[in-house]
């Protein structure tokens, strides 16, 4: 029995068990994470799985697509099990599931953050090289209050960047970040400069 024939695909929906079957045999990792998208499992089939992606050499590609492809938002997972996954495996392999980063380190990256009930995650792993990105992202479903934060990018703090949704995403974990201060109507002015790709998400 060949080793897409163990995988735990229980996050996928019955239409997509096939696909995510193939997608290992090829090792496409998109198309992997992707068959869990429907049910919101895009990290869970990657985690559930890690050591036949290991095993198959394609976990970080996984990792970084899962988390990136994700239905919604990450919120529902610990910051410090991410955070542990993305330290943990290897640092060029997670480099290298994305694009290169187009600027030199260290950096300026920006964390827009909207506030639900009193909270709001600061420090999390999706930060943005423009600061249009993240005020998008300070107004997008914001129900109370909105922030952008930014931070000084170090490489050992620096995981993956991607563009593949025109979003210019840093996957990274910096140590300290500061409040921007921008009034509600700078960050929604900044925001409306951004065009969201119509085909992400």
């Amino acid at each position: 029995m060949g080793d897409e024939m163990k995988l735990d695909l229980s996050k996928c929906d019955s239409y997509s068990v096939d696909r995510a079957r193939e997608a290992f045999k090829t090792g496409d990792a998109e198309e992997f994470t992707g068959s869990a998208y429907s049910t919101g499992g895009t990290l869970d089939i990657v985690i559930d799985n890690a050591r036949a992606l290991q095993k198959r050499g394609v976990l970080e590609a996984c990792l970084v697509q899962g988390f990136v492809g994700c239905k919604g938002k990450n919120w529902r997972w610990p910051m410090h099990e991410l955070e542990d996954w993305f330290r943990t495996l290897d640092r060029s392999r997670l480099r290298g599931a994305g694009t290169r980063l187009p600027v030199s380190l260290p950096c300026t990256i920006y964390r827009g953050v909207a506030e639900f009930a009193g909270k709001r995650v600061v420090r999390g792993l999706s930060w943005t090289l423009s600061l249009n990105v993240a005020c998008w992202f300070a107004r997008w479903g914001a129900s109370e209050r909105m922030f952008v934060f930014s931070a000084t990018l170090q490489d050992d703090d620096f995981f993956c960047f991607t563009d593949e949704r025109e979003e210019q995403e840093v996957i990274a974990r910096p140590q300290r970040c500061i409040q921007m201060k921008l009034s509600d109507a700078e960050i929604l002015s900044l925001a409306d400069k951004h065009k969201p790709n119509a085909m992400a998400g």
